[in-house]
């Protein structure tokens, strides 16, 4: 069951933010992630 929620958030992450953006440093990775869990979780 956590296998399912756990894969749901890679795919959805990486749809959302890490496949979308171009990061120049870790630092704008760190804010859209945390804006997109407030948003999704």
């Amino acid at each position: 069951m956590q296998d399912g929620y756990i894969d749901w958030f890679n795919r959805t992450f990486r749809e959302n933010i890490v496949d979308v953006y171009l990061f120049e440093d870790i630092t704008q990775v760190q804010i859209l992630a945390e804006e997109w869990m407030q948003d999704y979780i």
